[in-house]
């Protein structure tokens, strides 16, 4: 089950202090990564990364699979592009 509240862009992440900055581009690079991989990289225990973790999942910037334990980004790394139909729909008008 994922869980997420708002959508997040980059300008977002580069406007978070750090360490959570450094977690969320960390798990951005690598796409997921488990509590325990995390904490490793950042030199913490997982009981002092997890309330940061939940914190970044409430705020938009990350996602947490329950079923795998693993945590994967929430941000919008691109723009949103215009779906088919709305390209179609602008090209007849």
């Amino acid at each position: 089950v994922m869980l997420m509240t708002q959508s997040r862009s980059m300008t977002d992440v580069l406007a978070l202090a750090e360490p959570e900055r450094s977690v969320v581009n960390w798990v951005l690079k690598r796409r997921r990564g488990t509590l325990a991989q995390i904490a490793q990289q950042m030199g913490k225990s997982p009981d002092e990364l997890r309330p940061m973790l939940q914190k970044l999942i409430v705020d938009g910037f990350l996602l947490e699979n329950e079923e795998t334990g693993n945590y994967q980004i929430a941000v919008r790394t691109r723009p949103q592009r215009p779906g088919a139909d709305q390209l179609w729909n602008a090209i007849s008008d």
